[in-house]
């Protein structure tokens, strides 16, 4: 098939005689084209880039729908947006109220924040706005961070907690799917995630709480019974009284605690047991029917203790090679004929409960660290202060009961 061929020049000719021909002046073709030219800019306008308000709105177009709202800064960062400056003020004091527990016998001094606290209006995407109890839960949360770390030889998961002072639970959280029968393999990566405060609650006050008075037994001998055998003449029971403490905390944790009154409610009542003739008449240690150590047997005994500062701490170890907590007091005590359990949670069941007021040297006290429960133990050595076999860091050292992390976590006392 064959198309027809265009004639170029003489089509060009054709349209430039049309051109010469076309009355310009006349008033439609003058109309034409100034509908032409109005119509070609309203379309060029219409075409054109709207403007950006700033650089991240043009990968994020509902960016460009700003909202009025409040920035919430702690220390200088922002931390959350809020709707209003009231939702700002409610967050902040539904936060306070969190740790912060008035009652009739919990008196409360003061309160303020550690950090410096700020809010101010400014505008934000609508989806970056938070609701209050949002905001609540995010600062009640605290701010999670994350850290690898290589598992060394003999590692097990409670000495990686006890090394970077957290508890097993808080290690195993950072690691899906493991457990304490989880085998770790030297060289292996685990992640420590940490959880730091946003926000820190400053109180002081005053707290009445109802503690018990634990017993005393007396040990009499009594010539009619055989040698060994005993007999309970008095069962004993504990009393009760209210104490009343000043105190100041961070986050609903004591910083410091001091007795200001004490007032007995109910008597506790000795026990009283005789015992044949084959040792002489004994007064036990509170809640006990074991001898008490002497204010001399206590004072060499801390001695001892304090002369063993500076020993290396070894997960497991009972001798002046190395100590852990529990291995250490065991190993002062033994020095001095009194046997205790192995572990710490041993030697918290069984002893003397005495508060924390009634702390005399030589005593054990216990804390919640690495795990839940008596998970640590030192030798209270008086003045507020205790010895132990802290961390591979510090080996065996003195430490205050008012120490930040062990006034957090202090558990109780015992007595032997």
């Amino acid at each position: 098939m064959n198309l027809p061929r265009f004639n170029w020049p003489q089509m060009s000719q054709s349209i430039q005689g049309f051109l010469k021909r076309m009355p310009w002046k006349s008033p439609p073709v003058l109309g034409g084209l100034l509908f032409f030219i109005i119509l070609i800019g309203a379309i060029a306008i219409n075409l054109r880039p709207g403007p950006v308000p700033n650089g991240n709105t043009v990968n994020h177009p509902e960016n460009t729908f700003l909202k009025e709202a409040y920035q919430l800064e702690i220390n200088g960062s922002a931390v959350a947006f809020l709707p209003s400056k009231e939702d700002v003020d409610k967050t902040l004091e539904d936060y306070r109220n969190y740790y912060v527990k008035p009652s009739a016998q919990n008196k409360i001094d003061s309160v303020s924040f550690a950090e410096k606290v700020t809010s101010e209006g400014t505008k934000v995407p609508a989806s970056q706005i938070q609701t209050p109890d949002q905001v609540l839960q995010l600062l009640i949360a605290g701010n999670a961070a994350s850290k690898d770390y290589t598992v060394q030889a003999n590692d097990s998961w409670w000495l990686i907690a006890r090394k970077n002072d957290m508890m097993i639970l808080e290690v195993l959280a950072g690691n899906p799917g493991a457990t304490e029968d989880t085998k770790l393999i030297p060289g292996q990566v685990i992640k420590l995630v940490s959880v730091t405060p946003y926000l820190n609650v400053i109180s002081s006050g005053t707290v009445t709480e109802t503690e018990s008075i634990p017993y005393d037994t007396v040990i009499k001998t009594d010539n009619s019974l055989e040698n060994e055998n005993t007999k309970v003449v008095t069962e004993g029971s504990n009393g009760s009284k209210l104490v009343t403490y000043s105190y100041e905390q961070k986050n609903g944790t004591d910083l410091k605690r001091q007795v200001l009154n004490e007032q007995i409610t109910v008597a506790a009542i000795t026990k009283v047991v005789a015992k044949g003739p084959s040792r002489a008449m004994q007064v036990a240690s509170r809640g006990s029917e074991e001898n008490s150590r002497g204010s001399a047997d206590s004072s060499g005994l801390v001695d001892f203790a304090e002369s063993l500062v500076g020993t290396p701490y070894v997960f497991g170890g009972t001798t002046t090679a190395g100590f852990d907590c529990s291995g250490f007091t065991k190993y002062v005590f033994g020095h001095y004929g009194i046997s205790l359990p192995r572990t710490s949670f041993a030697q918290f069941a069984s002893g003397s409960a005495i508060s924390r007021n009634e702390l005399q040297p030589g005593d054990l006290v216990f804390f919640t660290t690495y795990s839940k429960g008596a998970s640590h133990v030192g030798i209270y050595i008086g003045g507020g202060r205790f010895v132990h076999a802290d961390n591979p860091r510090v080996d065996v050292t003195i430490t205050s009961l008012n120490d930040g992390y062990y006034s957090s976590r202090y558990l109780g006392a015992r007595r032997y």
